[in-house]
């Protein structure tokens, strides 16, 4: 009896560790954190800026004449503008309101016409993307609309009617940025003018809050 019990003894170890060997493993598997989009390094931006561009000025009379100039703007603005900021790359927008003179007609013409400091006020509105050239410097191209509001005087006989442009102006314009220290950050666009494809400036600093 005692044999017995000794024999199941050791084919029931026996049939326990061949169980084990062969079982499923029990260890656990860690499971990969799900990866996640790199995150965008926010930016506010309070923007003083200088602007310059031409129109042309469409001069007509009672009787029916008509005549092309030239129109050049001159003035300051003040806006903001927020930024996203990836490793390579990055896009914002902003906006701001401008005014200043306008000068625009010629006296050497058969409809004499010429009309200087002329005050005008617009709206901006600018979407940019750009890309990241170094730590400190961007370079972009973006799309600036302006909703300008000016009244050009209608000549010393008051039969003349004139218009520059139109109420809104746009155009695309290549956008350089490079900070100066941690705070400010000197702004330079230039570009064409739609419809009118004249030259547009704007050069200004941006204070990073």
């Amino acid at each position: 009896m005692k044999q017995l019990l000794i024999i199941f003894s050791i084919v029931l170890l026996s049939a326990s560790g061949w169980a084990q060997k062969n079982g499923a493993p029990t260890k656990s598997v860690a499971t990969a954190a799900p990866t996640t989009a790199p995150r965008a390094l926010e930016r506010w931006l309070l923007t003083g800026e200088y602007n310059s561009w031409v129109e042309k000025l469409s001069i007509s009379n009672n009787s029916g004449s008509t005549q092309d100039a030239k129109a050049s703007y001159y003035g300051f603005g003040v806006g903001v503008e927020k930024n996203f900021y990836y490793s390579k790359w990055g896009w914002g927008v902003g906006g701001g309101i401008s005014g200043g003179s306008a000068v625009g007609g010629d006296k050497n013409t058969g409809l004499n016409y010429f009309q200087a400091r002329v005050p005008w006020t617009a709206l901006r509105i600018t979407p940019r993307i750009f890309y990241r050239m170094g730590p400190k410097v961007d370079l972009g191209f973006d799309i600036s609309s302006y909703f300008k509001n000016v009244d050009w005087p209608t000549g010393a006989s008051g039969d003349l009617t004139v218009q520059s442009g139109s109420k809104m102006i746009s155009g695309g314009f290549l956008d350089l940025r490079a900070r100066v220290g941690q705070s400010f950050e000197y702004i330079q666009s230039f570009g064409m003018v739609y419809k009118d494809e004249t030259m547009y400036w704007r050069v200004g600093l941006a204070y990073r809050l």
